[in-house]
């Protein structure tokens, strides 16, 4: 203070002296001690500069510290970016010229920060799992990593490694996280997709082992039921004296004995298609004829089960066709039992058919069976096609769909057509078959 309080006198007796106020220089003691202030001061900015300039080049020396490392990191990665998650942040970091940019964009979700994931990969890795590895790696300031095939630009999936890696921030006491893409290299791709393969051909064979189990222990349940029900039929008939019971035990006997000779033969029809053993025929056949057979033979069982079947047919151009007559009538005929054995009394079967178009010489039928008036809810619909999936309530009984639709979904695929099934918007279970023919030159 007393200092100051000297350099304070000096500067005022100096600034007297050259405004003419004072004749005289300041005394040497003056002198000397506004001197030694002087200096001081210099010392003073001689230190605070080489401070100064030693924090600047420390600065210099971690901003290129950083610097170098991103640099790596974008040279290692295919991505970088600071993810702020509460802040729905994301700040992509990359070169352009040697110049580093950061582009800031905002995210809604998962979707923003990684694209579409392979199915199966999808399934392992979904948005709760990638959430939780993002909270994780904030929270511990640890990396979460995972491996998955990731969807491109040109559509198709490539295996990716995916890092998160938790950042604290001290100067606002928060926590980020970067997260780091890059591409797997041939080889480690190569055997991540052995790895995907052999899971899912393992996963495909228990479903195959299981569906398999299931099937014949519900083959096996039914075959015991229909015999049981014959057993005692006959044992009724034997006892029975009244002709008219005895023919009505007769009646269901006859009819589960067709119906056990039905499953038989699907399994047999079955087997024959997935051995590959099973021949399609290609012969000339008149296609209005086949239908007239089915629809006498339906209309009178559909009279029996007090159900009304009506089939429309559109005037076709080329009635004359060239394939197998027997697969057709077989695929029809499994298909019509099936929608009279799901249909209520009093309700309908309606049947279409149509010459749906003509092309690279072939002719495309189409055939629609309605069971009008079922109400049939959708994941009734999914598992149309599944051995013994689909059941009804008769009675006190209830009955399955056994193998028909099973076979039926076989033949048309292996005739090159393909058949669906629906709830026609409400209105009841609907089937549509699809079968390409060859036809005869000559037009109706």
């Amino acid at each position: 203070m007393e200092i100051i309080n000297t350099l304070t006198s000096q500067i005022a007796v100096w600034k007297n002296f050259l405004t003419g106020a004072a004749g005289t220089l300041p005394t040497a003691p003056m002198l000397k001690t506004g001197a030694e202030v002087l200096l001081g001061l210099l010392v003073l900015l001689l230190i605070a500069y080489r401070f100064r300039t030693h924090q600047v080049r420390r600065e210099r020396k971690i901003r290129y510290r950083i610097g170098r490392m991103i640099a790596h990191l974008c040279d290692t990665y295919d991505s970088l970016e600071d993810v702020d998650w509460k802040k729905q942040k994301a700040y992509r970091y990359h070169f352009v010229d040697g110049d580093l940019k950061i582009d800031q964009r905002d995210i809604e979700g998962i979707g923003d920060l990684i694209g579409p994931l392979h199915p199966s990969d999808g399934l392992k890795y979904n948005e709760d799992y990638i959430k939780g590895a993002i909270e994780k790696a904030m929270k511990t300031c640890s990396p979460v990593e995972f491996i998955a095939r990731e969807k491109g630009a040109d559509g198709t999936f490539h295996w990716k490694a995916f890092l998160f890696q938790g950042v604290k921030n001290d100067k606002i006491h928060s926590r980020s996280c970067l997260l780091l893409k890059r591409d797997v290299d041939d080889s480690r791709s190569a055997e991540m997709e052995k790895r995907a393969q052999l899971s899912l051909d393992m996963n495909e064979a228990r479903k195959a082992a299981q569906a398999k189990t299931e099937f014949l222990n519900r083959f096996s349940q039914d075959t015991r039921e229909a015999l049981r029900d014959i057993m005692g039929n006959l044992s009724l008939t034997r006892e029975e004296m009244d002709p008219g019971r005895r023919k009505d035990y007769l009646d269901e006997s006859q009819q589960e004995a067709r119906y056990l000779m039905t499953m038989i033969e699907d399994v047999k029809e079955l087997s024959d298609i997935e051995n590959g053993t099973l021949e399609i025929r290609s012969e000339e056949f008149n296609v209005d004829e086949t239908l007239t057979k089915l629809n006498q033979l339906f209309q009178k069982e559909g009279e029996k089960r007090d159900i009304t079947y009506d089939c429309t047919v559109e005037p076709l151009l080329y009635p004359n066709l060239i394939g197998d007559e027997k697969r057709l009538e077989q695929v029809l005929l499994n298909l019509l039992t099936h929608a009279l054995l799901f249909t209520d009394r009093g309700q309908k079967v309606l049947c279409a058919v149509r010459q749906k178009l003509v092309k690279n010489k072939k002719v495309a039928m189409e055939f629609t069976v309605l069971c009008a008036g079922m109400r049939v809810p959708q994941e009734m619909v999914e598992k149309a096609f599944l051995p013994f999936e689909l059941t009804r309530q008769v009675g006190s009984a209830k009955v399955h769909g056994g193998l028909g639709l099973v076979v039926t979904q076989r033949l048309v695929t292996l005739m090159g057509g393909q058949i669906r099934a629906d709830n026609a918007e409400g209105r009841g279970m609907r089937y549509i078959i699809e079968l390409p023919f060859d036809f005869a030159s000559h037009v109706k």
